[in-house]
């Protein structure tokens, strides 16, 4: 049964089409342009460019003076004489740490300012098994003057006129005695000492232990 409206005509549920229609030329598929009728995103990326890195300034050194490079040749001949010679090493048990004697300091230009954290190897044996153990005790930080003669980036070489160093130390090179920056930065064990001339002769390994010398 049709609806009818309030005057007794049907009701008319559909609605005709709209008359501008008739006026309206239609468009073919194919000539349409569509601009992202799917709703995706559109990444534009940015152009590649080179990243530079800055170059470092390199200033030239001044050619050091014939006696500086004759004590240098004298002190590496030493060193390959030291590294040679690689006899083992007793500790001494001590009961308390020596005191710190400060040394004069070094005329070479090429001295280093280096951190040091004193060490002392004492040995306990077992009395009944006659197991040997050692403990290492470390002293008050101080800082001296040594010129490097060897670096290889495992073990280091230098000379020093001071006296504190032992066996078991960690050292850590900061910078040149006139300011200048070092290529590198790391710790080093001693692991050898040896008396040459007026100074000595010293040998470290490189090591994990990073101790703090900010103070």
């Amino acid at each position: 049964m049709a609806l009818l409206s309030p005057d007794g005509k049907p009701y008319r549920t559909i609605s005709e089409p709209n008359p501008l229609l008739s006026t309206q030329a239609n468009l073919e598929k194919e000539d349409l342009v569509l601009h992202n009728f799917k709703w995706q995103p559109k990444v534009v990326a940015p152009p590649k460019k080179a990243i530079q890195q800055p170059q470092p300034k390199t200033e030239n050194p001044k050619p050091p003076t014939e006696e500086v490079l004759d004590f240098v040749a004298l002190l590496k001949k030493e060193t390959a004489n030291f590294k040679k010679d690689k006899t083992e090493i007793k500790t001494e048990i001590a009961k308390e740490p020596e005191p710190i004697i400060e040394s004069e300091p070094l005329s070479d230009p090429d001295a280093m300012v280096i951190h040091c954290h004193p060490a002392t190897i004492r040995e306990r044996k077992d009395p009944l098994y006659g197991d040997v153990r050692k403990t290492i005790q470390f002293g008050k930080k101080f800082t001296f003057e040594g010129i490097m003669l060897d670096c290889n980036g495992l073990a280091i070489s230098l000379y020093t006129e001071d006296k504190n160093i032992t066996l078991g130390s960690v050292i850590y090179p900061s910078k040149y005695k006139n300011g200048d920056k070092l290529e590198h930065y790391r710790w080093w064990k001693i692991t050898n000492v040896a008396h040459s001339n007026n100074g000595f002769l010293i040998a470290g390994e490189l090591t994990d232990d990073q101790k703090d010398f900010s103070d």
